[in-house]
């Protein structure tokens, strides 16, 4: 869906009442649809990419930022360790890790106290690994968060909001909640409290249903790994 379909279903549907919407409001309406975003692709994996570290036997704590990558001239780290291109440059889009892999495609623990092979997650955008090897590969999978979307934007049409069918309802659901929640009356609280319940009913179907099965990053690893063993 784009962002005028899904600004002309809020506007009819879900933001109808005590005539609410209006075109001064919409960029608070795309502050909450952007906070919607974050909270759903949290919570199911709508997006998942992939990440290659080059270890350096110095290094233990490895910042998943964008300034460690390759693709980013401007930043002037002396050890540029994220692999990535300009083509498809590492967008700082981490809502948290995973899953990771050694340089053979082998599943490596995460955050296991009791397993001496094991690397660590410090934060959302951070790995320690301990006993890193000139050279060797680190590789990640990583929930991704969606793109943000400027509030003020003018070419409705041209902004592409990537949700599945099955959660479209919970999104609006979302932006009603946070939009009724500013008007304060008695009115305004109740609709918040009902849009809010509704997006944790809607959110717990899609859950209890497993409509949003994934499969195994397992088999993806090889993909990334290509070139690099």
């Amino acid at each position: 869906m784009n962002l005028k379909q899904l600004l002309d279903t809020l506007r009819y549907g879900e933001l109808a009442n005590m005539n609410y919407f209006n075109e001064e409001k919409i960029p608070a309406i795309i502050t909450y649809l952007n906070s919607a975003l974050i909270q759903l692709y949290s919570r199911f994996p709508l997006s998942e990419k992939q990440l290659i570290i080059e270890q350096h036997p110095h290094i233990a704590t490895y910042y998943i930022s964008s300034k460690y990558a390759r693709s980013n001239k401007a930043s002037l780290e002396p050890y540029k360790y994220i692999i990535d291109s300009e083509e498809e440059p590492f967008q700082d889009d981490v809502i948290r890790v995973t899953s990771a892999y050694n340089k053979y495609g082998e599943p490596v623990p995460l955050n296991d106290q009791n397993d001496l092979r094991s690397w660590f997650l410090p934060s959302y955008n951070s790995v320690q690994i301990f006993n890193s090897q000139e050279g060797d590969t680190a590789f990640f999978i990583y929930r991704a968060r969606h793109p943000y979307i400027n509030p003020e934007v003018q070419d409705y049409e041209s902004v592409m909001i990537d949700i599945p069918a099955c959660l479209e309802e919970a999104l609006c659901s979302y932006i009603a909640s946070k939009a009724y929640i500013t008007i304060q009356n008695q009115e305004g609280i109740s609709l918040s409290g009902l849009y809010e319940n509704r997006y944790e009913k809607l959110c717990s179907a899609v859950e209890a249903n497993n409509l949003l099965q994934s499969e195994s990053s397992n088999s993806n690893i090889k993909l990334i790994m290509r070139g690099f063993v």
